[in-house]
């Protein structure tokens, strides 16, 4: 069965708009590190630029590392990202630090991040600076009128009707829940699936379709 999301927006003249973007999460696409790498950290950007968590993140994917620069993206290579991905998990007999290193050997996708990305994804909380969101996410976390508001609240709740069930212990607020979820079939559409690792990075696995 196809699955899919829709996307929603505000139009220039304040009204809400849904558009039918589909996302399909049944394609089973396999992951190619050598042309899909790169496609995968620009999405990544373009999707933290979106929310205004374009900062402190740095994308490892391809052989290379994505970051931002002043809120420009900034390429270097980078073949050992596990250097980066290396942390204390616990003590030894003698009391000493041990290190280890959480990272799928594979080298899909690592990320580590700090800021607004890191709160959202550790403690599902979703703060960031207005004044750094693009401006489809801006009028709907700061929508002109009442009515879009209550639209898009409108919107999300029927959504979730009879589905995933929208928890708001567990969301804050629906553009969290729409955030997040963004964020996960972003990895989807490429064939992957994420794993918090330390306080400050995840790893990217494969998905394993069913047939």
């Amino acid at each position: 069965m196809s699955m899919g999301r829709k996307i929603i927006a505000v139009d220039f003249d304040g009204t809400l708009c849904i558009n039918p973007v589909e996302v399909k999460v049944d394609d089973k696409h396999i992951f190619n590190k050598e042309t899909d790498s790169e496609m995968l950290a620009m999405d990544i950007v373009t999707f933290l630029q979106k929310w205004g968590m374009w900062q402190d993140v740095q994308i490892f994917t391809g052989g290379k590392c994505y970051t931002d620069d002043r809120g420009k993206v900034a390429i270097r290579n980078e073949k050992h990202p596990e250097k980066y991905l290396v942390g204390p998990t616990e003590r030894d007999c003698n009391g000493g630090i041990i290190w280890k290193e959480f990272s799928n050997p594979e080298r899909l996708l690592d990320m580590t991040f700090e800021g607004p990305l890191s709160l959202l994804l550790r403690h599902h909380e979703y703060e960031v600076d207005t004044g750094k969101v693009s401006e489809e996410v801006r009028r709907i976390l700061l929508p002109e009128t009442s009515e879009v508001a209550d639209e898009v609240t409108d919107y999300v709740s029927t959504l979730l009707d009879g589905q995933i069930g929208w928890d708001p212990t567990e969301y804050d607020s629906y553009e969290e829940w729409l955030e997040l979820n963004e964020f996960d079939e972003l990895l989807v559409k490429y064939g992957l699936w994420y794993e918090l690792g330390f306080s400050w990075s995840l790893t990217a696995y494969r998905r394993k379709w069913r047939n």
